[in-house]
Protein backbone atom coordinates (compact mmCIF):
# COMPACT_ATOMS: atom_id res chain seq x y z
CA UNK A 1 0.00 0.00 0.00
CA UNK A 2 2.87 2.12 0.63
CA UNK A 3 4.63 1.41 -2.24
CA UNK A 4 2.00 0.48 -5.31
CA UNK A 5 0.80 1.89 -8.15
CA UNK A 6 0.13 6.30 -7.52
CA UNK A 7 -3.86 5.37 -7.27
CA UNK A 8 -3.37 2.21 -4.83
CA UNK A 9 -0.93 4.07 -2.13
CA UNK A 10 -1.71 5.12 1.36
CA UNK A 11 0.21 7.78 2.54
CA UNK A 12 -0.49 8.58 6.08
CA UNK A 13 -0.24 12.16 7.44
CA UNK A 14 2.95 12.05 9.04
CA UNK A 15 4.39 10.73 5.74
CA UNK A 16 3.42 13.60 3.76
CA UNK A 17 6.78 15.83 5.18
CA UNK A 18 9.73 14.71 3.88
CA UNK A 19 12.39 15.27 6.43
CA UNK A 20 16.08 13.58 7.09
CA UNK A 21 17.24 13.50 10.37
CA UNK A 22 20.42 14.58 11.06
CA UNK A 23 23.21 11.94 11.49
CA UNK A 24 24.90 13.21 14.41
CA UNK A 25 22.07 15.39 16.65
CA UNK A 26 25.39 17.30 18.40
CA UNK A 27 28.89 17.66 18.44
CA UNK A 28 30.04 15.80 21.18
CA UNK A 29 31.01 12.70 19.16
CA UNK A 30 33.46 11.34 21.47
CA UNK A 31 32.22 12.06 24.94
CA UNK A 32 30.48 8.79 26.34
CA UNK A 33 29.39 8.44 29.95
CA UNK A 34 30.30 4.75 31.77
CA UNK A 35 28.16 3.91 34.15
CA UNK A 36 29.02 0.70 35.68
CA UNK A 37 31.36 -2.02 34.16
CA UNK A 38 30.73 -6.13 34.58
CA UNK A 39 32.77 -8.98 33.48
CA UNK A 40 31.44 -11.57 31.47
CA UNK A 41 32.59 -15.09 32.26
CA UNK A 42 33.61 -16.53 28.74
CA UNK A 43 30.47 -19.02 27.32
CA UNK A 44 31.46 -22.23 25.21
CA UNK A 45 28.77 -22.86 22.36
CA UNK A 46 28.62 -27.07 22.54
CA UNK A 47 27.46 -28.19 19.50
CA UNK A 48 25.31 -31.36 19.08
CA UNK A 49 25.11 -32.91 16.25
CA UNK A 50 21.35 -34.31 14.95
CA UNK A 51 21.12 -37.26 12.48
CA UNK A 52 18.16 -37.80 10.79
CA UNK A 53 16.83 -40.85 9.47
CA UNK A 54 16.61 -40.58 5.57
CA UNK A 55 12.64 -41.53 5.04
CA UNK A 56 13.30 -43.41 1.98
CA UNK A 57 12.10 -43.08 -1.55
CA UNK A 58 8.48 -42.98 -2.23
CA UNK A 59 7.66 -46.76 -3.70
CA UNK A 60 6.27 -47.35 -7.45
CA UNK A 61 3.17 -47.06 -7.69
CA UNK A 62 1.58 -50.96 -8.16
CA UNK A 63 -0.49 -50.24 -11.75
CA UNK A 64 2.61 -50.32 -13.30
CA UNK A 65 2.93 -53.05 -15.43
CA UNK A 66 6.21 -55.05 -14.26
CA UNK A 67 8.39 -57.06 -16.56
CA UNK A 68 9.97 -59.57 -14.39
CA UNK A 69 13.50 -60.82 -15.11
CA UNK A 70 14.87 -63.20 -12.93
CA UNK A 71 18.93 -63.59 -12.22
CA UNK A 72 20.37 -66.96 -11.16
CA UNK A 73 23.41 -67.20 -9.47
CA UNK A 74 26.50 -68.28 -11.46
CA UNK A 75 27.28 -71.32 -9.00
CA UNK A 76 25.89 -74.15 -8.87
CA UNK A 77 22.45 -74.16 -7.10
CA UNK A 78 21.17 -77.84 -7.97
CA UNK A 79 19.31 -78.95 -4.96
CA UNK A 80 18.88 -75.95 -2.91
CA UNK A 81 15.71 -73.96 -2.31
CA UNK A 82 15.96 -70.06 -1.95
CA UNK A 83 15.55 -68.56 1.41
CA UNK A 84 13.80 -65.07 0.23
CA UNK A 85 14.14 -63.17 -2.64
CA UNK A 86 15.90 -59.48 -3.18
CA UNK A 87 14.02 -57.36 -5.69
CA UNK A 88 15.62 -54.27 -7.00
CA UNK A 89 13.22 -51.91 -9.16
CA UNK A 90 14.03 -49.63 -12.31
CA UNK A 91 11.85 -47.31 -13.40
CA UNK A 92 11.88 -47.28 -17.16
CA UNK A 93 10.35 -45.75 -20.02
CA UNK A 94 9.09 -46.95 -23.47
CA UNK A 95 7.78 -44.48 -25.74
CA UNK A 96 4.23 -44.46 -26.68
CA UNK A 97 3.33 -46.71 -29.28
CA UNK A 98 0.62 -45.74 -32.47
CA UNK A 99 -1.26 -49.10 -33.61
CA UNK A 100 -3.63 -50.19 -35.65
CA UNK A 101 -7.35 -51.66 -34.67
CA UNK A 102 -8.13 -53.51 -37.93
CA UNK A 103 -11.57 -54.78 -38.13
CA UNK A 104 -12.03 -57.87 -40.09
CA UNK A 105 -15.52 -58.45 -40.81
CA UNK A 106 -16.43 -61.06 -43.52
CA UNK A 107 -18.66 -60.84 -46.31
CA UNK A 108 -21.26 -63.71 -47.25
CA UNK A 109 -23.84 -64.02 -50.72
CA UNK A 110 -27.24 -65.43 -49.38
CA UNK A 111 -29.28 -66.29 -52.25
CA UNK A 112 -32.92 -66.33 -51.59
CA UNK A 113 -35.17 -69.25 -51.72
CA UNK A 114 -36.10 -69.07 -55.13
CA UNK A 115 -32.92 -68.65 -56.04
CA UNK A 116 -33.29 -65.44 -58.48
CA UNK A 117 -31.56 -62.92 -55.95
CA UNK A 118 -28.92 -62.88 -53.75
CA UNK A 119 -28.30 -60.53 -50.49
CA UNK A 120 -25.46 -59.02 -49.42
CA UNK A 121 -24.70 -60.33 -45.25
CA UNK A 122 -21.84 -58.25 -43.23
CA UNK A 123 -21.46 -57.54 -40.01
CA UNK A 124 -21.92 -53.83 -38.99
CA UNK A 125 -19.02 -51.62 -37.90
CA UNK A 126 -19.25 -50.78 -33.92
CA UNK A 127 -19.78 -46.47 -33.47
CA UNK A 128 -17.11 -44.56 -34.44
CA UNK A 129 -16.49 -40.95 -33.12
CA UNK A 130 -15.53 -39.76 -36.43
CA UNK A 131 -17.32 -41.28 -39.48
CA UNK A 132 -15.30 -42.00 -42.47
CA UNK A 133 -11.79 -40.77 -40.10
CA UNK A 134 -9.21 -43.27 -39.98
CA UNK A 135 -8.80 -41.55 -36.38
CA UNK A 136 -10.12 -43.86 -33.40
CA UNK A 137 -10.95 -42.68 -29.94
CA UNK A 138 -7.96 -43.32 -28.11
CA UNK A 139 -6.14 -41.17 -30.50
CA UNK A 140 -8.31 -38.35 -30.65
CA UNK A 141 -8.22 -38.42 -27.15
CA UNK A 142 -4.44 -38.47 -27.09
CA UNK A 143 -4.26 -35.39 -29.43
CA UNK A 144 -6.88 -33.17 -27.13
CA UNK A 145 -5.34 -34.04 -23.73
CA UNK A 146 -2.02 -32.66 -24.98
CA UNK A 147 -2.35 -29.73 -26.77
CA UNK A 148 -5.10 -28.62 -24.11
CA UNK A 149 -3.81 -29.99 -20.99
CA UNK A 150 -0.15 -30.45 -21.73
CA UNK A 151 0.19 -27.75 -24.19
CA UNK A 152 2.20 -29.56 -26.79
CA UNK A 153 1.52 -27.63 -30.09
CA UNK A 154 0.16 -30.14 -33.01
CA UNK A 155 3.40 -29.38 -34.84
CA UNK A 156 4.89 -30.84 -32.11
CA UNK A 157 2.69 -34.24 -31.95
CA UNK A 158 2.96 -34.49 -35.42
CA UNK A 159 6.91 -34.76 -35.14
CA UNK A 160 6.45 -37.18 -32.71
CA UNK A 161 4.42 -39.14 -34.82
CA UNK A 162 7.23 -38.78 -37.86
CA UNK A 163 9.78 -40.79 -35.73
CA UNK A 164 7.42 -43.85 -35.57
CA UNK A 165 7.37 -43.50 -39.52
CA UNK A 166 3.51 -42.00 -39.43
CA UNK A 167 3.00 -38.74 -41.32
CA UNK A 168 -0.32 -37.10 -41.15
CA UNK A 169 -0.93 -33.40 -42.65
CA UNK A 170 -1.31 -30.41 -40.17
CA UNK A 171 -4.82 -29.42 -41.85
CA UNK A 172 -5.77 -33.38 -40.98
CA UNK A 173 -4.94 -33.50 -37.41
CA UNK A 174 -6.54 -30.06 -37.16
CA UNK A 175 -10.02 -30.75 -38.72
CA UNK A 176 -10.03 -33.84 -35.94
CA UNK A 177 -9.43 -31.58 -32.89
CA UNK A 178 -12.26 -29.14 -33.89
CA UNK A 179 -14.64 -32.20 -34.79
CA UNK A 180 -13.46 -33.71 -31.35
CA UNK A 181 -14.00 -30.80 -29.39
CA UNK A 182 -17.62 -30.45 -30.68
CA UNK A 183 -18.15 -33.93 -29.45
CA UNK A 184 -17.25 -32.92 -25.93
CA UNK A 185 -19.75 -30.01 -25.97
CA UNK A 186 -22.35 -31.93 -23.79
CA UNK A 187 -19.10 -32.27 -20.65
CA UNK A 188 -19.19 -28.24 -21.03
CA UNK A 189 -22.95 -27.80 -20.86
CA UNK A 190 -22.83 -29.70 -17.87
CA UNK A 191 -19.36 -27.92 -16.22
CA UNK A 192 -21.24 -24.46 -16.97
CA UNK A 193 -24.35 -25.63 -14.62
CA UNK A 194 -22.19 -26.98 -12.45
CA UNK A 195 -20.32 -23.76 -11.76
CA UNK A 196 -22.96 -21.20 -12.39
CA UNK A 197 -25.47 -23.72 -10.00
CA UNK A 198 -24.41 -22.03 -6.83
CA UNK A 199 -25.37 -19.10 -4.63
CA UNK A 200 -21.94 -17.24 -4.35
CA UNK A 201 -19.92 -16.52 -7.56
CA UNK A 202 -16.92 -14.46 -8.36
CA UNK A 203 -16.34 -12.92 -12.42
CA UNK A 204 -14.16 -10.93 -13.36
CA UNK A 205 -12.17 -10.64 -17.30
CA UNK A 206 -9.56 -10.24 -18.76
CA UNK A 207 -7.07 -10.05 -21.90
CA UNK A 208 -5.97 -12.66 -24.32
CA UNK A 209 -4.42 -12.18 -27.36
CA UNK A 210 -6.03 -14.52 -30.25
CA UNK A 211 -4.90 -14.94 -34.08
CA UNK A 212 -6.96 -13.66 -36.79
CA UNK A 213 -6.99 -15.70 -40.27
CA UNK A 214 -8.34 -12.40 -41.40
CA UNK A 215 -5.20 -10.22 -40.24
CA UNK A 216 -1.52 -11.64 -40.86
CA UNK A 217 0.92 -11.28 -38.93
CA UNK A 218 -1.04 -9.88 -36.00
CA UNK A 219 -3.68 -10.74 -33.33
CA UNK A 220 -6.49 -8.91 -32.13
CA UNK A 221 -7.58 -8.71 -28.48
CA UNK A 222 -10.06 -10.79 -26.78
CA UNK A 223 -11.25 -11.58 -23.37
CA UNK A 224 -11.71 -14.17 -20.95
CA UNK A 225 -14.71 -13.90 -18.71
CA UNK A 226 -13.82 -16.35 -15.44
CA UNK A 227 -16.68 -17.47 -12.93
CA UNK A 228 -15.58 -18.93 -9.84
CA UNK A 229 -17.37 -21.12 -7.48
CA UNK A 230 -15.41 -20.15 -4.82
CA UNK A 231 -17.09 -22.89 -2.56
CA UNK A 232 -16.39 -25.83 -4.37
CA UNK A 233 -13.30 -24.04 -6.09
CA UNK A 234 -14.66 -24.69 -9.65
CA UNK A 235 -13.49 -22.29 -12.33
CA UNK A 236 -15.25 -21.68 -15.62
CA UNK A 237 -13.30 -19.90 -18.93
CA UNK A 238 -15.69 -18.05 -21.29
CA UNK A 239 -13.77 -16.46 -24.24
CA UNK A 240 -15.86 -13.66 -25.91
CA UNK A 241 -14.19 -11.05 -28.48
CA UNK A 242 -15.34 -8.29 -26.50
CA UNK A 243 -15.90 -6.84 -23.23
CA UNK A 244 -19.45 -5.50 -23.11
CA UNK A 245 -21.92 -5.95 -20.65
CA UNK A 246 -23.84 -8.49 -22.77
CA UNK A 247 -21.42 -11.19 -22.18
CA UNK A 248 -21.73 -11.92 -18.10
CA UNK A 249 -25.47 -11.26 -18.82
CA UNK A 250 -26.37 -13.54 -21.42
CA UNK A 251 -23.88 -15.90 -19.34
CA UNK A 252 -25.91 -15.33 -15.56
CA UNK A 253 -29.43 -15.24 -16.81
CA UNK A 254 -30.35 -17.63 -14.68
CA UNK A 255 -28.17 -16.84 -11.39
CA UNK A 256 -29.41 -16.30 -8.01
CA UNK A 257 -27.34 -15.30 -5.47
CA UNK A 258 -24.23 -13.09 -4.19
CA UNK A 259 -22.44 -11.95 -6.90
CA UNK A 260 -18.90 -10.43 -6.02
CA UNK A 261 -17.04 -8.66 -9.08
CA UNK A 262 -15.20 -5.07 -9.98
CA UNK A 263 -15.99 -1.80 -10.18
CA UNK A 264 -16.39 -2.28 -13.59
CA UNK A 265 -19.38 -0.88 -15.20
CA UNK A 266 -20.57 -3.28 -17.07
CA UNK A 267 -21.31 -5.51 -14.16
CA UNK A 268 -23.78 -2.33 -12.59
CA UNK A 269 -26.44 -4.20 -14.59
CA UNK A 270 -27.20 -6.97 -12.23
CA UNK A 271 -28.15 -4.05 -9.84
CA UNK A 272 -31.19 -4.14 -11.05
CA UNK A 273 -31.45 -8.01 -11.45
CA UNK A 274 -34.16 -9.46 -8.93
CA UNK A 275 -32.29 -12.28 -6.97
CA UNK A 276 -28.96 -11.07 -7.19
CA UNK A 277 -27.36 -9.54 -4.77
CA UNK A 278 -23.97 -7.37 -6.41
CA UNK A 279 -20.52 -7.43 -3.76
CA UNK A 280 -18.09 -5.09 -4.50
CA UNK A 281 -14.28 -4.89 -4.23
CA UNK A 282 -12.96 -2.50 -1.60
CA UNK A 283 -9.60 -2.00 -3.39
CA UNK A 284 -11.88 -0.55 -5.89
CA UNK A 285 -14.00 1.35 -4.10
CA UNK A 286 -11.29 3.31 -2.63
CA UNK A 287 -10.50 4.11 -6.53
CA UNK A 288 -13.75 5.34 -6.75
CA UNK A 289 -13.12 7.87 -3.25
CA UNK A 290 -9.85 8.75 -4.03
CA UNK A 291 -10.93 9.86 -7.69
CA UNK A 292 -13.64 12.13 -6.19
CA UNK A 293 -11.14 13.57 -3.81
CA UNK A 294 -8.91 14.81 -6.79
CA UNK A 295 -12.08 16.34 -8.19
Amino acid sequence: MLFGGRAEKFVTANATAVSQPELFPDDKLGQIDVVKTTLVKEYQKQQTKLTVKHPGRNPLPESLRREVIELMPKEDVEGLHPVSKEITEKLEYRPGELFVKQYVRPEYIKPSNDGLNASRIIASLPAMPLEKSVAGASLLTHLLVSKLVDHLPVYRQLAIFKRQNVNINHSTVSGWIKDAMRLIEPVHDLHCWQVLNTNYLNVDETTIKVLDKDKKQTTHTGYYWVYYDTQRKLALFDYQPGRGALYPKAMLHKFKGYLQTDGYDAYETFDKVEGVTPFCCWAHARRKILRSQRL
